[in-house]
């Protein structure tokens, strides 16, 4: 779905209930799934926020291997930050996002930072055959996807994807970041200066 502006977006996604179902909708197509064992029985909790596996017991939030694991920023804080990110094709900074958000500079540093990790996995690491992407490309090429297709990528992942994902990314950065030594050139001569 496509939106014009922010204030459609707002309107669109005005509650954390909403945002909480749309990102349901996204990640299960609204039929929830342990993500520590992969079980379709789950069992849901009044209140609509947590699950209970039941072959494994354990609980777990919609948040539970997505980039807002961890994070005790509302999901509508979360939404609007990646569309603001994405739609701005000169990217935003953090101070900007914290001024339109309403959050600390530093909280929107954070929020920065693994919404732009994520893009750079994702962008990084997807295999065309045996060729690996090139580790330049840009995150602003998801500029041009609508909103529900760059949330659906940042949050279909499991938690070993993104470890393998990552030691991709971390190997080949370390490749390239070998040091460099000057040889001095043929006409310098030691002794004479």
């Amino acid at each position: 779905m496509g939106f014009h502006n922010l204030v459609e977006f707002n309107d669109l996604y005005s509650t954390e209930e909403i945002c909480r179902k749309k990102l349901s909708q996204l990640r299960w197509n609204d039929n929830p799934v342990c993500p520590h064992c992969h079980n379709i029985k789950v069992y849901e909790y009044k209140d609509g926020k947590l699950y209970r596996c039941a072959k494994c017991r354990r609980q777990f939030s919609i948040k539970v291997g997505t980039i807002f694991e961890d994070s005790r920023i509302p999901l509508k804080k979360w939404f609007t930050a990646i569309y603001l990110v994405t739609s701005n094709k000169n990217g935003t900074s953090s101070i900007q996002l914290s001024r339109n958000i309403g959050v600390t500079q530093k909280t929107a540093w954070f929020m920065l930072h693994k919404i732009r990790q994520e893009f750079q996995i994702k962008s990084n690491s997807i295999l065309d055959g045996t060729q690996k992407k090139n580790l330049q490309e840009p995150m602003m090429k998801q500029i041009a996807k609508p909103f529900d297709t760059v949330l659906k990528s940042l949050i279909k992942n499991n938690s070993t994807e993104i470890q393998g994902l990552k030691g991709i990314v971390e190997s080949k950065t370390s490749q390239q970041q070998k040091p460099t030594f000057n040889r001095p050139s043929r006409d310098f001569d030691p002794e004479t200066d």
